[in-house]
């Protein structure tokens, strides 16, 4: 119970407040732009994936009386914040108690795969540890573990815990495979919402979105 009691989380459950930065796909005005992250095989794009994902993570974690914000609700839209003090900054306007950004890798080796999450600060540890474990469950992709990454800007709140999650790679076919299709991203929405409502000790309804 110590990590609520540090984070105060005293509301009444469906008071809780959900943040899901879905990465990249913020436009840039200076060159005219959007950033859509990494490129993957057949040239999916992680904007494109992340934001799918966080979507659905959104409805399962509303059907479970959550309330949710994300920093970007759609591709290619200008209002999608560039730069990252303004994301974080839209972030905070949420007042979240939890915060997840929600990212795919590449590489320049298709070899690479699996799953990582990282944290900034030890009190966002179990966080991390909580959402990564309930994901790979429901992927069954390579574990590449839970580490700590001071330099992630997205992370620097410190009133709540944070995490940042990246799905897989998507210039692995096996990852592909799962991020690529409708049924996959399904899929991993189920298990990052699992983490999340597990970590808030809400009991999860089915997953059948």
């Amino acid at each position: 119970n110590s990590i609520y009691q540090y984070f105060n989380l005293t509301p009444p459950k469906e008071q809780y407040v959900v943040v899901l930065d879905p990465g990249h796909g913020g436009y840039n005005p200076g060159n005219g732009m959007y950033n859509m992250g990494a490129i993957g095989l057949n040239g999916i794009y992680e904007s494109e994936v992340v934001l799918d994902i966080s979507l659905k993570v959104a409805d399962i974690l509303r059907s479970n009386g959550v309330t949710v914000q994300l920093t970007r609700t759609r591709e290619k839209d200008k209002s999608n914040p560039y730069d990252l003090e303004d994301r974080l900054r839209l972030a905070e306007n949420f007042k979240p108690n939890f915060l997840l950004s929600i990212h795919a890798n590449s590489f320049t080796s298709s070899t690479a795969n699996g799953v990582e999450t990282y944290w900034r600060t030890s009190q966002s540890k179990w966080f991390a540890t909580t959402v990564h474990n309930a994901y790979l469950k429901q992927v069954q992709l390579r574990d590449r573990g839970v580490k700590q990454d001071t330099t992630l800007f997205i992370l620097k709140g410190q009133s709540y815990p944070s995490a940042m999650i990246e799905v897989g790679f998507i210039t692995n076919p096996e990852d592909y495979a799962l991020l690529s299709t409708p049924e996959g991203r399904t899929k991993a929405a189920q298990g990052i919402a699992k983490g999340i409502l597990q970590f808030m000790g809400i009991d999860v309804k089915p997953l059948d979105h």
